[in-house]
């Protein structure tokens, strides 16, 4: 299928996208067509990302439909030329979004004041950098937690009162001094944990547990957080000995939780 040529071309907004990888020589972007559209085979939809061309992020994707996660984006490897200029092999990629062609399940609306309704439909992510749209709270005696937002993206103070305290809730148990007990499984899908875990150990991803860490959470009567959608599995830089997901590079970042899951 042709999309767009330079007689006909086809509109789209871009822009950058990314942290430290933005630093990198090779820029990441993210795209936003004016209409949805299936790229290279992949199902219709408006936003995409440009992402360098990474083996490790081929072969995570990969291993992440194999290992049967609830939906993994799909990916498929272009040559982009931006503004006359050849920028290399990219990685034309699915952006972890909650719709019919991405991540299926229900998505809560924004400004939502119903009670009923506010503890399903969430995609967010543990991250590493401090955002706009995101929560905090202190994880242990060393570091905060910050959890970002991406659905929805815009709270009630109904909302964010309900997130925080959830996710105060979910650390508590984690961090139960009882390591025989089980209350963490209740707040979240061990199984799916566990799939995100042999991905993370099998690419020796030090970005696991610190970044680009997404949970979800859909609307079913036993609903709890599933790890994933998988992204940004490109660093190979972990320290491999105490399963605690440190990087060997000087980076600031902590990995989130591991340490005691694993106990």
């Amino acid at each position: 299928m042709n999309v767009g040529s330079e007689e006909s071309p086809m509109t789209l907004e871009i822009r950058g996208r990314g942290h430290s990888s933005w630093k990198g020589v090779k820029k990441p972007y993210k795209i936003k067509l004016t209409v949805k559209t299936p790229l290279l085979g992949m199902k219709k939809h408006k936003h995409w990302a440009l992402l360098k061309f990474s083996e490790p992020t081929v072969a995570g994707l990969q291993l992440g439909n194999i290992m049967g996660m609830d939906w993994t984006p799909s990916t498929k490897p272009v040559e982009v030329i931006l503004n006359g200029y050849y920028l290399g092999l990219y990685l034309l990629t699915e952006t972890n979004r909650i719709s019919k062609n991405r991540l299926d399940i229900y998505e809560q609306p924004n400004w939502n004041e119903d009670e009923s309704s506010i503890p399903y439909g969430w995609l967010v992510e543990v991250d590493n950098y401090i955002e706009t749209k995101q929560i905090s709270i202190r994880e242990n005696n060393l570091w905060n937690l910050r959890i970002t937002y991406h659905s929805p993206d815009s709270l009630s103070a109904a909302q964010k009162a309900w997130l925080k305290d959830e996710f105060q809730s979910v650390n508590d148990a984690i961090y139960e001094e009882d390591k025989t007990s089980n209350s963490w499984e209740q707040l979240i899908d061990e199984d799916a944990m566990a799939r995100f875990f042999i991905i993370q150990e099998v690419l020796d991803n030090s970005d696991g547990f610190h970044g680009s860490f997404y949970l979800h959470k859909d609307w079913t009567d036993d609903a709890r957080w599933v790890a994933g959608p998988l992204w940004d599995l490109s660093c190979n830089q972990r320290i491999k000995t105490d399963y605690t997901f440190r990087m060997k590079t000087s980076y600031g970042f902590t990995p989130h939780w591991i340490g005691e899951l694993i106990k």
